[in-house]
């Protein structure tokens, strides 16, 4: 399996930038909960995956959701985090 392209790693920047999240760590965190397992770098994705990620982060966006939804997700990977 391939992984993914660097089309696949600007577009999910973008989409991360554009959901004001602009830590490493959380990305990985977040891109893991969209995708199900656990990332140690965005290149352990499949070029699957990094398409589905792309393809939900621009959903999200396109309906106005994204950076709330962002902001969701952080606050509970933090909570987590912090127990």
């Amino acid at each position: 399996m391939t992984g993914p392209s660097q089309a696949h790693h600007r577009a999910m920047h973008r989409f991360w930038h554009l959901a004001g999240i602009t830590d490493r760590a959380d990305r990985l965190a977040l891109t893991g909960q969209i995708v199900g397992r656990h990332l140690a770098t965005s290149n352990d994705l499949t070029a699957v995956e990094a398409l589905e990620v792309v393809d939900y982060l621009g959903r999200l966006h396109d309906s106005g959701d994204l950076a709330d939804r962002a902001a969701g997700w952080l606050a509970r990977y933090r909570d987590e985090m912090a127990r």
